[in-house]
């Protein structure tokens, strides 16, 4: 056999190399395909690769084997060789090869040894072949083998029999009528098929390779299936560029948000100039195997393209200090081609992603990010590019095909329901809006679910996170019909609005829904209208929208479903619930529900939409069961179900962590609010001093302003009043003003303080027994959210007191 014989022989191989005696040669290699292939009385070396002899292999590998050994892999190990004293065993000291000759001892003593090593590289091709075939497919015999012994040994079968009897009996018994999609739905419920997947193994036992080998003879294999192991996208950040309208800005940085499923991502601020310098690498792990209902690597399509959500990106500009946060773009990075043209040039391309503004400015350049893109690990399995490439067209046919189903339905449905009445189209019934993109989506794929995380465990602390943030309204650019009371012309997504912490009052009430719908509740967003002179926060310029009912403004809210008839109804923008139940028309006596809201025009939450058919749209005639057809009419959910499988609203958003600590955090806004209060009246010209035993007695109340905030409820009033009467001496007056902020900034406490008329009397009373307190609380909320309670507080000597006071003094200083 000629040498490119042998190295043929050889191709498409593992290794697995062990350390090698060096009184003996340098390599001696054996191509082991079973127990019945390995020969331990010949050797043939050949540039230090040894192979079976010509004979040896003409007769235990026939044609058919052979052409099979070109596209399957085999292990190689290398042997040492026994050791021996005789000189024809040594290679010479010019380093020349063995003679292709040489045969080993065949000693009785040494027969032992060899049918060990025979046995442990069989038995480590065997789990080597088992698990490769497990994981690629290959055999399916053998792959169905496996899986049906672990079926037996979990009784996974008596499980699964008892799963499908309880769901027969919910349809009276009748088997037949049960569908495969019915019985996976039961099997998921009960954590079956959790159960099989966790005890499934898909990769090789090491631990047992290694007990079946010697440590001096074969080393561990360092086997592991790339689609098995956790897949990363790595984006590396080299700056940005063209962000022309922000070199004008001083005091200020911008900053990226990134977010990939429930994974989120903050790069450092950089200066805020016109190529900002956006530097950092986030690491994006990529969906598992058991992520999927379906097998790996279907059609040669790997599963991680199968993943349609995108990359959301959003720049935003804010203050170094404290302030209001500005949205620069908004912008959705589809990846999957990007990631395709790397995997097929082999290379990290670099990219120019260029980013719009949003709103007005969605349609202009912002400007230019820098990326770039590689994978880890890089290789892929039967990897086929062509089926990559026709499943990302097929899927982006599909997406559209069920936008435009959604919108003909939409159309017909819109036919029907202003035919009911002709008053329908005045109603504030809205089947889609713009987003900051100005893209619009169909308002169920607008909502997103949030989920809120250990900082947040209650509804009621939800509804207080969401109010916290800022009410920003949006205004039309130029004229319009002031009768008009639709305003809606932008709903901002809400990872958008937790980045920025600030938007409309559609914006909160999305945000707000998503997090009860994670919370368990049956809620839904409520358009309607309300009393516009129930909440100081919304903008009274918005009165001007209403025509002739100046008090009634366009309103959306969130309303949550209990199974006992009543329905709350939680106000976005202020937080606080109310509750609401029917009133019979013409009962006068019976109690009416006391809340701002007027009237109810439709309900939609993720997977269902219903618009308000009554002739009276008064939210006290609504009736809250979306089932009567009489009442309200629905657009079909599983249509919705299949248009939301196609957007990135299908993912919740992640709540991020705040790592303040509240403790340190009070002591320090406390120390800069007492030395900023002690330097506003030094420039008065008063001197001031401050009682710490007062200050600890007025903390409780502070406690008790944010639980009522968040319950509704006062507590520990009835204590708060005792400490002071009991702290504050006779003859003197207490006198408090507690305010929230929604910053640690001591000069927006001080500024808080001069714009009231209590805050600012306490701030600059003057006098011989005057003595300040102050004290903070630091309430923080995920995404560096923080309400701060803040009380400012004196006592002082009261007039009459003082006189009487002074009189006595002088008649005793007349009597002395």
């Amino acid at each position: 056999m000629d040498q490119s014989k042998q190295k043929g022989l050889t191709r498409n191989t593992r290794y697995a190399q062990s350390e090698i005696n060096p009184n003996m040669v340098d390599g001696v290699k054996a191509t082991v395909n079973g127990a019945d292939d390995y020969d331990n009385d010949t050797f043939a070396s050949s540039d230090h690769t040894s192979v079976l002899s010509q004979e040896q292999h003409s007769e235990s590998v026939d044609h058919e084997e052979q052409n099979e050994a070109e596209t399957s892999k085999h292990l190689i190990v290398k042997n040492k060789l026994p050791r021996e004293k005789s000189k024809q065993s040594i290679l010479k000291k010019n380093g020349s090869p063995m003679s292709r000759d040489f045969c080993f001892q065949t000693e009785q003593s040494k027969e032992k040894g060899y049918q060990k090593r025979r046995e442990n590289i069989s038995e480590r091709s065997r789990l080597q072949t088992q698990s490769y075939n497990i994981e690629n497919n290959l055999p399916e015999n053998e792959l169905r083998s496996v899986v049906t012994k672990h079926l037996e040994e979990a009784n996974v079968q008596h499980l699964m029999s008892r799963c499908i009897q309880e769901l027969a009996d919910d349809f009276g018994g009748n088997i037949a009528a049960l569908t495969p999609d019915l019985i996976k739905d039961k099997l998921r419920e009960k954590g079956i098929v959790e159960q099989v997947l966790s005890k499934l193994k898909l990769q090789p036992d090491t631990d047992k390779m290694k007990s079946c080998t010697q440590p001096d003879e074969i080393a561990a294999s360092d086997f592991t299936h790339p689609l098995r192991g956790d897949r990363r996208l790595r984006l590396q950040f080299l700056g940005g560029s063209a962000f022309i309208e922000q070199q004008d800005f001083n005091d200020t940085v911008l900053q990226l948000h990134i977010r990939f499923r429930d994974q989120r991502f903050a790069l450092r601020p950089c200066a805020c100039q016109c190529d900002p310098a956006f530097q950092g690498e986030i690491s994006i792990q990529l969906p598992s195997t058991f992520d999927f209902d379906y097998m790996p690597n279907v059609n040669g399509v790997d599963t991680i393209f199968r993943v349609r959500d995108p990359i959301h990106i959003i720049v935003l500009r804010k203050p170094r200090n404290y302030g209001a946060v500005d949205v620069i773009s908004s912008h959705y990075l589809q990846w999957r081609p990007i990631l395709l043209e790397a995997i097929m040039q082999q290379r990290s391309p670099v990219k120019a992603i260029k980013v719009n503004g949003i709103g007005a400015a969605s349609q202009l350049p912002a400007g230019v990010i820098h990326i770039r893109f590689s994978m880890e690990p890089t290789s892929f399995i039967n990897f086929n590019a062509e089926a990559v490439a026709s499943e990302l067209a097929n899927e982006a046919e599909t997406r559209l095909l069920h936008e435009r189903k959604f919108v003909l339905l939409t159309q017909h449905w819109w036919n029907e329901y202003v035919s009911i009445r002709p008053s329908h189209r005045r109603r504030l019934v809205k089947l889609f809006a713009s987003d900051e993109n100005g893209t619009r989506r169909p308002v169920c794929v607008c909502l997103q679910r949030v989920r809120p995380g250990r900082m947040i465990e209650t509804a009621r602390q939800a509804a207080r996170f969401v109010s916290l943030f800022a009410y920003q309204h949006r205004e039309l650019s130029g004229g319009g019909d002031v009768q008009l009371r639709v305003r809606w012309e932008q709903w901002t997504s809400s990872f958008c609005l937790i980045c920025s912490a600030q938007g409309d009052v559609e914006d909160h009430a999305l945000l707000l829904t998503g997090m009860l719908l994670e919370f368990g509740l049956d809620a839904y967003v409520c358009l309607g209208t309300k009393r516009s002179d129930q909440d100081r926060d919304v903008s009274a310029e918005n009165d001007e929208l209403e025509g002739d009912d100046m008090n009634e403004i366009a309103y959306a809210w969130t309303i949550v479903k209990s199974i006992d008839g009543y329905v709350w109804m939680w106000d976005p923008i202020t937080g606080r619930p109310y509750q609401h139940w029917s009133v019979k028309p013409g009962n006068q006596l019976a109690p009416r529900p006391e809340h701002p809201f007027l009237t109810i025009d439709c309900v939609f939450n993720e997977t269902f939409f219903a618009a308000n058919t009554r002739a009276s749209n008064d939210v006290h005639d609504c009736t809250f069961d979306f089932t009567d057809e009489s009442s309200w009419k629905g657009i079909s959910s599983d249509v919705i179900r299949d248009l939301r499988a196609y957007h990135s609203a299908s993912q919740s958003v992640t709540l991020l962590r705040n790592p303040i600590n509240y403790d340190d955090a009070s002591q320090q806004m406390e120390t800069e609010f007492r030395a900023l209060v002690k330097e506003h009246r030094r420039h008065l010209g008063l001197s001031t001093r401050f009682d710490f035993k007062l200050e600890q007695a007025v903390g409780p109340a502070l406690v008790s302003y944010e639980m009522e905030h968040i319950h509704g409820v006062t507590i520990g009033n009835e204590e708060f009043k005792l400490a002071i009467k009991h702290i504050i001496p006779n003859g003197h007056s207490f006198k408090g003003f507690p305010f929230e902020i929604r910053s640690m900034s001591g000069t927006e406490a001080l500024h808080e303080c001069m714009q009231s008329f209590v805050g600012k009397d306490i701030l600059e009373a003057h006098g011989d027994q005057v003595w300040h307190c102050v004290r903070c609380r630091v309430y923080p909320y995920p995404e560096d959210v923080v309400v701060v309670w803040t009380m400012l507080a004196c006592r002082f000597m009261t007039a009459l007191y003082a006189n009487v006071a002074y009189v006595y003094a002088e008649y005793i200083s007349t009597q002395d």
